[in-house]
């Protein structure tokens, strides 16, 4: 099979979008050839020869505008370069992958149609808009990481689970220290329940407990900018200045080191969404806590210690300090039952060949 992948950005460095750079690969490891078009495309070393990457031109940092500021002239050519390639590379795919953006299958949805090329839609999130829908019209197959992370029914629906590189994170090992060391990635939002935290932390320290307590992300908005700084006020507020670091991004690569450190990995996220941080902490045999119903699916019999009620802080604190209360084995013992999770169902390695075998058949 020769393939098309369509995704925002090709950056193997970046905090967020750099897994894409192992997915590709692995694409490449079943496909004759796989070309892929970023919104922007950075750093993709490494990569295997049968593919070819090619960006539609936004920076890398910033918003393009012309000299008088209109923003519209550099999304008129990113529709021309989307046009242009799609149409320049017809010959080198015969099925199109679009990773999270809706948008890609309504642009070329009837010239891929009219090219005979099958259109596969990936998409993990509770948000159901207008735009999703005429994707889904227009998709011949819809992949999802699970039955909360596609919020409307269609025949088009394939449940795949999530692809984690579980080979490059089962590999890490758990590096010891003197206090009990909590961590949490993702984009600094509101949506991500970071005050909840911050509630249980100080429920924690006025109880004695000595812990760290590290949140790897940034900010992607100005909304995301003012809640950042809400955070930071919060944390000063509660005297929590020596206990809590925000470190903001840090590259896809440096993930698995901030992995090793941990004694625990909590998510709040209020998506509803099956969330890919979690089962790669899962993965590095990290235990983890959430209260994000998007991930019962993947916790069954796990519940009890890894599942808090959402926006309960003091259920949150509660079930912290149940597993500060675990010796370093236990906590080994249940960080490798929850690896066994991830490998079994949510290996990159098993997911991409479901993907192009649902292309094939």
């Amino acid at each position: 099979m020769k393939l098309l992948v369509l995704t925002q950005k090709v950056d193997g460095d970046d905090p967020i979008l750099g897994f894409m750079h192992a997915w590709i690969a692995e694409f490449a490891k079943h496909c004759e050839r796989v070309t892929v078009i970023g919104l922007s495309v950075g750093p993709h070393n490494h990569l295997p020869e049968n593919v070819s990457v090619f960006s539609l031109g936004k920076a890398q940092r910033g918003t393009l505008k012309n000299s008088k500021g209109f923003p519209f002239v550099p999304r008129l050519n990113y529709l021309w370069n989307f046009y242009r390639l799609i149409l320049r590379e017809r010959k080198n795919y015969d099925a199109v992958f679009v990773h999270m953006n809706p948008e890609y299958v309504i642009l070329g949805g009837i010239l891929w149609k009219a090219m005979g090329k099958s259109v596969g839609l990936w998409y993990t999130h509770k948000n159901v808009d207008r735009r999703l829908r005429l994707a889904a019209h227009g998709a011949d197959i819809i992949f999802t990481a699970s039955p909360e992370s596609f919020r409307f029914a269609t025949p088009k629906l394939h449940v795949m689970g999530h692809g984690i590189d579980v080979g490059r994170l089962a590999s890490t090992t758990h590096l010891f220290g003197d206090r009990f060391r909590i961590l949490s990635v993702g984009r600094i939002s509101a949506t991500k329940g970071y005050g909840v935290l911050l509630e249980a932390l100080s429920l924690l320290k006025t109880g004695g407990k000595k812990f760290k307590a590290t949140i790897i992300g940034g900010p992607l908005t100005e909304a995301d900018e003012v809640y950042a700084a809400t955070l930071r006020s919060e944390i000063f507020r509660r005297g929590l200045t020596d206990d809590v670091e925000l470190l903001g991004s840090v590259s896809n690569a440096a993930i698995p080191d901030h992995l090793r450190r941990a004694d625990l990995f909590v998510n709040m996220s209020k998506t509803g969404s099956l969330d890919k941080a979690v089962l790669e902490a899962m993965a590095a045999g990290v235990p983890v806590l959430t209260s994000n119903e998007g991930l019962r699916s993947a916790l069954v019999g796990f519940e009890s210690p890894c599942m808090f009620r959402e926006g309960d802080a003091n259920d949150f604190a509660e079930h912290v300090q149940s597993f500060m209360g675990m010796t370093e084995g236990e906590r080994q013992v249940l960080g490798g039952q929850l690896r066994a999770v991830v490998a079994q169902s949510h290996d990159l390695k098993t997911l991409i060949p479901r993907i192009l075998g649902s292309f094939q058949g």
